[in-house]
């Protein structure tokens, strides 16, 4: 069992964005993973998929607002900002791990006390 904690109606949106992000980033036949731990009372989410993988080049932008890989009208540029902003205001933080196969987002949440 995993232990409490404290989060808003906002986790939903997190979870919601990454896994569309998930999503979108399989082009045909893939996988996404979803995995929860405790790491010294920290609580990890963590969503990843066998997609491309995001460039390395890219990896320094991607949570900032309005930056997107996407074409004109597929989408804002607001998803991954949110969710660090989301993540940020429950005490976390969220990293992003990226290779040839895939990529994998990690949220960090504090325990509750």
């Amino acid at each position: 069992m995993l232990p409490k904690v404290s989060i808003d109606s906002g986790l939903g949106q997190v979870v919601l964005n990454l896994m569309l992000n998930a999503i979108q980033a399989i082009e045909s036949n893939g996988t996404i993973f979803l995995h929860l731990e405790n790491q010294n009372d920290i609580v990890v989410f963590r969503i990843r998929d066998t997609g491309p993988g995001i460039p390395e080049e890219l990896r320094d932008e991607i949570f900032e607002p309005f930056f997107t890989t996407k074409h004109t009208g597929e989408g804002t540029g607001l998803g991954l900002s949110i969710v660090r902003d989301l993540v940020k205001t429950q005490g976390g933080s969220v990293e992003l791990k990226s290779g040839n196969g895939g990529a994998e987002f990690c949220v960090f949440l504090p325990v509750y006390p």
